[in-house]
């Protein structure tokens, strides 16, 4: 076994980990199978309640397949569920590599993706370097993959330096908001998620997170790059995003969960402008914030409606009203249903 001090570690790859014990061989196999050395696994185990079929619970998971490999192996688990939100930060504050990566438990990493990644951003001085996902789910049709590999694949190709890097991402939208299939300096991350208070939230925190990502690289000077390289494989057959109905009320919560990033996001920008520090968003910025919060609760008014199963109903749009206020799932229904009326 080989012994690793903090120096000799480069990348951190963090890894949250909430029920998908059944995936986490494939996922942390293709951690294995990189070339980069100087890398560390740093595993989050959620209070997860999953198992394998081996019957083996995430920490047994994660004690096998330390046995196998010689990199650092970093195992956390939360006493309580607190979502992925605080996952992700546990993860954060527990890497200890200079650059870190983001792998979701039920995806993997292309091969020699580490490699392609840190030589991308070391070698061009960057804050955010974004690779490009392939798409895989058996259970999507050929135009169900081609709106999400354009979506996930949204990338701008080159480089955005300073103010360049946030007006790409909420002005112009030529980049994506996902966390994974990028590299990040630690240091901006760390800033990143200096704006963020404890919060529950299973949806939106790829947003809400790189959000701040965007706000202190381009404040700082920071620049993203994104390369036409395969450096992840996003996989679809998982989450609770998809279209199963949804038939018990702790599901239905967490799907409104979304509303706790955007609720956490004004809150910032309110004691940003109390603290007597200006909040370095133009007119326009602010404007598609605000675009996208409503959006967000346009998708969980039309998944009430679609998904939850009709003796939740009632129960359900009042816990949307709780997680979002009742005036404004009032405002939006009238925006959803004036769209639904012209067939949009």
């Amino acid at each position: 076994m080989l012994l690793f001090s903090k120096k000799d570690i480069a990348v951190s790859i963090c890894v949250p980990v909430y029920g998908t014990e059944m995936l986490l061989d494939r996922c942390f196999n293709s951690v294995a199978a990189q070339n980069f050395s100087g890398f560390e696994l740093v595993v989050v185990d959620d209070c997860s309640n999953g198992t394998d079929e081996k019957g083996r619970n995430c920490s047994k998971i994660v004690k096998d397949f330390k046995k196998s490999v010689k990199f650092p192996v970093t195992y956390i688990k939360h006493q309580e569920n607190k979502g992925i939100a605080e996952s992700r930060k546990t993860a954060i504050y527990a890497s200890k590599g200079k650059y870190l990566i983001f792998l979701d438990s039920d995806d993997t990493l292309k091969e020699n993706a580490v490699e392609i990644l840190y030589k991308a951003i070391t070698e061009n001085n960057c804050s955010v370097v974004q690779g490009i996902a392939q798409v895989f789910g058996d259970d999507l049709t050929e135009d169900e993959k081609s709106i999400v590999d354009k979506k996930v694949n949204c990338l701008f190709e080159g480089e955005l330096k300073g103010s360049e890097f946030i007006a790409g991402f909420l002005e112009n939208s030529n980049h994506s908001g996902f966390l994974w299939a990028k590299i990040y300096e630690r240091e901006t991350i760390l800033n990143a998620i200096s704006h963020i208070p404890p919060i529950y939230c299973i949806l939106a925190e790829d947003f809400l997170i790189y959000f701040w990502v965007c706000y202190e690289a381009s404040k700082n000077g920071g620049k993203y790059l994104g390369i036409k390289q395969p450096v992840y494989n996003y996989w679809m057959q998982n989450g609770i995003t998809r279209k199963q109905k949804i038939e018990d009320l702790d599901r239905w919560e967490k799907t409104c969960s979304v509303a706790s990033a955007f609720t956490a996001l004004f809150t910032e920008f309110e004691e940003i402008n109390e603290r007597g520090e200006k909040l370095e968003l133009n007119e326009a910025q602010h404007k598609e914030v605000k675009r996208l919060c409503r959006a967000f609760l346009a998708n969980n008014i039309k998944a009430l409606r679609s998904k939850v199963i009709p003796e939740l109903q009632q129960q359900a749009y009042q816990i949307l009203c709780e997680f979002w206020g009742e005036d404004f799932v009032k405002d939006v229904e009238k925006l959803v249903d004036a769209k639904e009326a012209r067939g949009m």
